[in-house]
């Protein structure tokens, strides 16, 4: 079982082990109710865990906008398992 907190801005979150190719960190993360098996991250932990870079991929936002983003591989570790996102 996981247990996360609601942060000061009523914003449901989890501390996350979230594993690069050489390195560990952990952060905390807003769980969004929409969740689809992505976990969007700023640039500098990107770059502090040096994720390998994917294929760029064009996505539709939430407000039906359209932009290509860039996809990094890692692990995290959710509910006790090892993932690959």
């Amino acid at each position: 079982m996981m247990i996360g907190v609601v942060n000061d801005f009523l914003e449901a979150t989890l501390a996350l082990q979230i594993q690069g190719p050489d390195s560990l960190s952990t952060n905390r993360a807003v769980i969004d109710t929409g969740y689809n098996g992505a976990l969007t991250l700023p640039l500098s932990v990107i770059m502090a865990l040096e994720l390998n870079p994917l294929a760029a991929r064009l996505v539709t936002l939430g407000d039906a906008s359209q932009r290509v983003l860039d996809f990094y591989e890692a692990e995290v570790v959710w509910d006790d398992k090892r993932q690959t996102i």
